[in-house]
């Protein structure tokens, strides 16, 4: 069997490769399968993400980290 620390690092370099560094709303909601940005910024006011997602002056919509993204996958599939 693959390790927890193994797994992890595959999920973050998967990520990484895949969004690069930072995470906006189409990836997040990708990744994340909501079906659509609301979704994504209700599950937000929710409280139910337990990542930090920021705004970027001048783009729309919500952007996150990538490696806390994959964090927080990773302690969510425990």
């Amino acid at each position: 069997t693959i390790s927890v620390a193994r797994k992890s690092v595959a999920v973050e370099d998967r990520l990484w490769a895949d969004f690069g560094p930072l995470m906006d709303t189409k990836s997040l909601c990708k990744v994340l399968h909501f079906r659509s940005a609301n979704a994504l910024h209700v599950a937000l006011l929710q409280g139910r993400l337990a990542f930090g997602v920021f705004n970027l002056a001048g783009r729309r919509g919500l952007f996150a980290w990538t490696l806390d993204v994959a964090g927080w996958l990773e302690t969510s599939a425990c």
